[in-house]
């Protein structure tokens, strides 16, 4: 056999070298595509944690907040007129029988969704662990009580051992969900933080 044979093979050869040179440096460019992509990905995911780390929404404004603002004044009953009123005896002989006094406890002024805080803390009580149920358990009775409770109180209520409640807390403290107030000679309370949950 001699080498002219292997002229047209060998030239076969190259060229296929060659187109799969093109192909490999195409790769090449998408690689580089790629890794400017998640560079620019990387920077938009961080501005997006960034931001939501910085501005939390617990719970957006619904209609029946707005509506709270809108409702009339109640009218306060008039004394009736002693000259004109015919006094009823009650059963002793009382003028009047008892009235209510209206309620005063204060409320909050949204709803506080426990799952909206909880997806704003760290990954164990985000999870379905028991942490969460916890969590949301500690979550919902501070959301019954705009004055706060205090941490034997809310751990007898809700049937938790106080360190599951106390890790709870501190977790909340920290991300600025709840405010830790002292109280002389008492156990401190434990409340929503006000700015971000109004009552009244």
């Amino acid at each position: 056999m001699s080498f002219d044979s292997l002229v047209d093979p060998l030239n076969a050869v190259g060229d296929q070298f060659g187109i799969m040179r093109g192909q490999m440096e195409q790769l090449n460019e998408v690689n580089d595509s790629l890794i400017r992509f998640n560079d620019a990905f990387g920077a938009f995911l961080f501005g997006m944690q960034a931001t939501a780390a910085s501005h939390e929404w617990p719970d957006a404004p619904r209609k029946s907040s707005f509506k709270l603002f809108d409702r009339p004044a109640v009218k306060t009953a008039s004394a009736p007129n002693p000259a004109t009123s015919t006094p009823r005896a009650g059963r002793h002989g009382d003028s009047s029988a008892p009235q209510k006094k209206p309620s005063s406890a204060r409320r909050f002024l949204v709803k506080i969704n426990p799952r909206v805080i909880i997806d704003h803390l760290p990954l164990k009580y985000r999870e379905q662990t028991e942490a969460m149920r916890n969590m949301e358990k500690v979550i919902k009775r501070l959301g019954t009580d705009p004055d706060g409770v205090t941490l034997p109180n809310l751990a007898k209520e809700i049937g938790l051992p106080k360190h599951r409640v106390t890790d709870c807390l501190n977790t909340l403290v920290h991300r600025k969900v709840v405010v830790k107030q002292s109280q002389s000679n008492q156990p401190a309370l434990y409340r929503l933080e006000p700015t971000r949950f109004p009552s009244r």
